[in-house]
């Protein structure tokens, strides 16, 4: 931070350091956007979650076979003793139906009973009943959420600490802009495209995020389809090799957006607002008027003509050709010096 703050003028600002127990300060810029930013994955493999999804309701199998001569006389002597049994169930039935009617006065009064008991005589009486009746629904309702949701916790993947930091927030951002004028500095002097470097370093973290939870929100919608119930080993197995080609397979979109970008500005020799990878020149052909033209400008002896990943160390920082090429080969080092 003394380095940065040297730049600076003696305007007070309180930005918190970067932890060093958490990342690697000589780590290239480059190095974290190549794993998206991401600085470790978390995963929970639910065996028994999975199981209570996939577990079968129920099992079915045919046994075919040809029958014997034991076989058909067991099910003809099956068959009737069924029958009989179930004629003498309908018969006691019938019996219990004759003595339920000679008992019809006992069961008009159990009825009236009943009756009585949810007659409503008065307005106070009704409010009472619809109060109970909601009450047992609402119970009912509660009991069948709370059966039937499965309640699962998702820990989300840590992203790098800088994209959490103030050096990547507004008020840094301005406190830069505010601070220092890049037109009145040599363009090898980091201050030059300092405020470029920090608004790109802003807009990489937020696309890292973006890309990451779009991600995510697609597999979390695909499904696992598999002919037959898996053992936790081979569950295991599945998952790891499924979660390893997710890691390797997010990143790609977004390096080959970032690199078509990088080789479009470097194969253009597209000037930056900056200057810091050519300048006008112009020499007077004739009295009247002068010719202007572009001289590349070179980094330790690295022409910006023929290569747009030039750069050169600036107390802690890059300075290159290009804002976006001296942020990716800069590291993050003077943010964790107090």
């Amino acid at each position: 931070m003394e380095t940065i703050e040297s730049y600076m003028s003696n305007t007070k600002a309180n930005f918190s350091l970067l932890d060093t127990t958490r990342n690697s300060p000589n780590e290239t810029i480059q190095s974290i956007i190549n794993r998206l930013m991401i600085d470790a994955w978390q995963s929970n493999i639910s065996f028994s979650a999975y199981y209570k999804m996939c577990a079968p309701l129920s099992c079915t199998y045919e046994d075919t076979r040809q029958h014997d001569i034991f076989y058909l006389i067991s099910s003809i002597l099956g068959i009737f003793a069924g029958l009989v049994f179930g004629i003498e169930i309908l018969i006691l039935i019938i019996l219990r139906f004759i003595e339920n009617m000679a008992d019809n006065f006992s069961l008009i009064e159990l009825k009236r009973t009943f009756k009585n008991v949810f007659i409503c005589r008065n307005e106070q009486q009704i409010i009472n009943r619809c109060h109970f009746i909601l009450l047992i629904a609402i119970i009912c309702l509660l009991y069948l959420a709370t059966s039937l949701t499965l309640v699962s916790k998702t820990e989300q993947s840590r992203i790098h600490q800088i994209c959490s930091s103030n050096f990547v927030s507004n008020d840094w951002i301005d406190y830069i802009y505010n601070t220092i004028d890049p037109f009145q500095l040599n363009y090898t002097d980091f201050r030059t495209t300092a405020i470029g470097q920090y608004q790109l370093l802003a807009s990489l973290c937020q696309l890292s995020r973006q890309v990451l939870n779009d991600a995510l929100s697609d597999l979390s919608t695909s499904h696992f389809i598999e002919t037959e119930l898996l053992s936790y080993n081979l569950l295991y197995e599945r998952i790891q090799s499924t979660f390893k080609e997710f890691q390797m397979t997010i990143p790609n979109s977004f390096l080959n957006s970032l690199s078509v970008i990088r080789q479009t500005t470097g194969a253009n020799m597209l000037m930056n607002m900056f200057m810091t990878s050519s300048k006008f020149q112009y020499e007077s052909a004739i009295v009247i008027f002068s010719v202007f033209y572009t001289r590349p400008l070179s980094y330790q002896g690295c022409n910006c003509g023929l290569s747009s990943k030039c750069v050169q160390s600036s107390r802690g920082m890059m300075a290159g050709c290009y804002p976006l090429e001296a942020l990716l080969q800069s590291t993050f080092q003077c943010f964790y010096n107090q």
